[in-house]
C-alpha cells in the first residue's frame, strides 16, 4: 500500500512510516516497517544504545518444567507490579530489580499488558537507574545496577518487558530532559538563595547522566528544556549557570549543557559577550 512519512513529536521527532488508507489505523504499517526495517530503526537509536545480550531461554540447557517455574515466577512479579500500579501504589525497585534478574537468568520474556503499565513500568526502571547516576560519587564514569552496567540494564529490560527499542530510547530521552530542567531551575534557586555549595551539589548530579546517557545532538527533548529554561531564566542567568555546571562537570557533557542552556550561539560564555548584545 501506499505510506507517507510523518514526523511525530511524541516519539521524539522521529520519522513514523504511516500507511494510507490502512483501516486498523497506525499500529500495523508501523509493526511491519519495524521488522522489514531492522537497519534503519537501529539508526534511530540513540549512540549510547548499547547492542542488547539479551540471552535466549534455547541458550540455558534447562528442562521444560525449570523452564515453566522461571516463566510462572517471572510472571507472579508481573502480576504484583500490575497490581501494585492499578491500586495506585507506587511499582518497586527490588521488584523491577528481580524481573530483571529472572528473565536474565533464564531468557523468559514477558508481557505486560495494557501498554500504558508496561509504559509506566519501564518509566520507573528509568528514574530508578536516573536517581542511581545522580547519587553516584562525581569521580564515577558509569554506574552498574545489580551488577549489570545501567545501559544493557535499560536496554535489556526493554526487551524482556517487550517494550519496542525505539519507543524505549525516547522515554528515556524524555526522563533525561526533564532531570536536566528541573536540576537547573533547582541550582538557579540554590544559588539565588545565596547557596553556593548547594548549587553545585545539584548541578554536579546532572554529570554522570549526560554522560551515560547523552541526549542525541539538537534533540526535540533538549530544544524543550532550553526554551523552557529561556522563559525562566535571563541570559546572564543562564550564563552563570553554565559556568558553574562547567567547575563541577567534565568537559565532555558541556555542550549538552550549553544546548540545554540555549547558549550553543556564544561558543565562549563569559559575560558581555559582543553577539549576544546583538538584538
Amino acid at each position: 500500500g501506499k505510506s507517507m512519512v510523518r514526523r511525530d513529536r511524541s516519539l521524539g521527532g522521529k520519522e513514523v512510516v504511516v500507511g494510507l488508507g490502512s483501516r486498523s489505523g497506525v499500529t500495523a504499517p508501523i509493526k511491519r516497517s519495524l521488522k522489514n526495517n531492522k537497519v534503519a530503526v537501529q539508526r534511530k537509536l540513540p549512540k549510547w544504545w548499547p547492542i542488547v545480550n539479551n540471552p535466549n531461554h534455547s541458550d540455558f540447557d534447562f528442562d521444560l518444567n525449570e523452564q515453566e517455574e522461571y516463566r510462572r515466577d517471572a510472571y507472579r512479579l508481573v502480576r504484583a507490579i500490575i497490581d501494585s500500579r492499578m491500586a495506585a501504589k507506587d511499582i518497586s525497585e527490588s521488584d523491577i530489580i528481580q524481573l530483571r534478574q529472572l528473565c536474565r537468568n533464564s531468557g523468559v520474556q514477558v508481557s505486560v499488558e495494557p501498554a500504558n503499565i508496561r509504559d509506566s513500568l519501564y518509566r520507573t526502571s528509568v528514574n530508578f537507574v536516573l536517581d542511581a547516576c545522580s547519587s553516584a560519587p562525581t569521580y564515577s564514569t558509569s554506574v552498574s545496577i545489580n551488577g549489570e552496567d545501567s545501559q544493557q540494564f535499560l536496554a535489556g529490560f526493554a526487551e524482556n518487558i517487550g517494550l519496542e527499542n525505539v519507543r524505549a530510547a525516547t522515554i528515556v530521552s524524555a526522563a533525561v530532559a526533564s532531570r536536566t530542567r528541573a536540576c537547573l531551575l533547582q541550582a538557579w534557586a540554590l544559588e539565588m538563595q545565596g547557596k553556593h555549595v548547594d548549587a553545585l551539589g545539584e548541578l554536579s548530579k546532572m554529570c554522570l547522566i549526560l554522560q551515560v546517557f547523552p541526549p542525541e545532538e539538537s534533540s526535540p527533548e533538549m530544544e524543550m528544556v532550553s526554551r523552557g529554561l529561556a522563559k525562566h531564566l535571563k541570559l546572564e542567568q543562564r550564563k552563570h549557570l553554565m559556568f558553574l555546571f562547567g567547575k563541577v562537570c567534565s568537559e565532555d557533557s558541556h555542550g549538552i549543557a550549553r544546548e540545554a542552556l540555549g547558549l550553543i550561539h556564544s561558543q565562549n560564555y563569559s559575560a558581555g559577550q559582543l553577539e549576544d548584545n546583538i538584538p
